[in-house]
């Protein structure tokens, strides 16, 4: 297979992901099962659809306001800032964040306080036209209730309420939901069976002929691998034993006979401190055997004793498997497209 065709599968197969990942924020938005979605993702829907979303400011109504004061002093300074806020009128084009002020009355004492200073308010807010295909308009801005919580969030529920309700939105994403796109499908041309995980791979051709490609890693999502399966750059089990012998000789048994000399320490009661296994045992620290009362050191050796038991069960198991592997192994075809690998069960002893 040529470099090409793995990119264009590969974007193939991206591209198909993120028109089901997209697909699913859709749903989210028009059913009214589709629970809490974010502002930013419903823009992103109702863009795909054609929508026009044209940033606006509103007026935010903050309501009656009385500012109870302990001193004079503290009144006039807060009446001079609230005068300068005064207007006759409220603004058709309001700036983001502004606070304007009505209805100021004079600094005033009542039984709760020095002076009392009442007026009214409201705040120039970031909104939203939202304008349909079809000619229908929606002014999308925060309340009272969602600027108290944080000052910039904006609940797209009743705007969600809107498109669910007053808009044809729903029946175009049921007509999507319904066109069939292609597929990426994974064939078993150009594979074979990984002599050490004997998964089914796809093959790579190297000078002495097919080898398998690099699998078996994690990408933790910095632009890098990490670990690969033991049979990478093999050939495939079909063609050759070879990763399956350097599984059994440079892997398992080394660990078997590693692991015995430690369960027969363990027998003895001989270690001065048990330590972290990895795979096996988990611990924050090792139990130094000096300074452990007797009873914790018997639990945590017991506890160590039965984790080894079982993994060297799970080695023995593992050695038997792929001495059968090396032994019975026979040179047999590539798997071919539409049919299972060839990998006879007689290798399994």
């Amino acid at each position: 297979m040529s470099d090409t065709s793995i990119v264009r599968k590969v974007a193939a197969r991206y591209a198909a992901d993120l028109t089901v990942k997209f697909k699913n924020t859709i749903e989210r938005v028009v059913s009214p099962y589709g629970g809490k979605v974010k502002r930013e993702e419903v823009f992103e829907v109702i863009r795909h659809f054609n929508y026009d979303i044209d940033p606006t400011v509103s007026l935010l109504d903050l309501g009656a306001r009385a500012a109870d004061l302990r001193s004079t002093s503290e009144a006039a300074k807060v009446y001079a800032k609230l005068k300068k806020l005064v207007v006759s009128s409220l603004p058709e084009s309001p700036t983001v964040g502004a606070i304007y002020v009505m209805d100021l009355a004079e600094p005033v004492e009542t039984m709760y306080a020095v002076a009392s200073i009442t007026y009214r308010a409201w705040e120039g807010i970031e909104s939203w036209l939202i304008r349909s295909p079809e000619g229908a308009t929606f002014e999308l801005s925060a309340d009272e209730h969602a600027r108290t919580k944080k000052r910039d969030r904006v609940d797209p529920e009743p705007l969600v309420k809107w498109i669910r309700t007053e808009t044809d939105l729903p029946a175009k994403f049921k007509a999507l939901r319904e066109e069939k796109r292609e597929v990426f499908i994974r064939t078993r041309e150009n594979t074979g069976t990984c002599g050490a995980c004997l998964r089914n791979i796809k093959l790579r051709e190297k000078g002495s002929g097919p080898v398998m490609v690099i699998h078996g890693y994690k990408r933790p999502g910095s632009g890098y691998t990490i670990g690969r399966c033991y049979g990478v750059d093999y050939p495939p089990y079909e063609l050759s034993n070879e990763a399956s012998k350097f599984v059994l000789s440079a892997v398992l048994q080394p660990s078997h006979v590693e692991m015995t000399k430690y369960m027969e320490k363990l027998e003895r009661d001989d270690p001065k401190e048990l330590t972290e296994i990895p795979g096996i045992s988990e611990m924050s620290a090792p139990i130094e055997r000096e300074g452990t009362s007797a009873i914790v050191w018997k639990f945590e050796l017991d506890r160590v004793k039965k984790k080894v038991g079982h993994k060297l069960h799970d080695l023995k198991g593992m050695i038997d498997l792929f001495e059968g592997l090396v032994r019975n192994w026979t040179l047999e075809p590539l798997p071919e497209a539409g049919k299972d690998s060839p990998l006879a069960p007689k290798i399994l002893f």
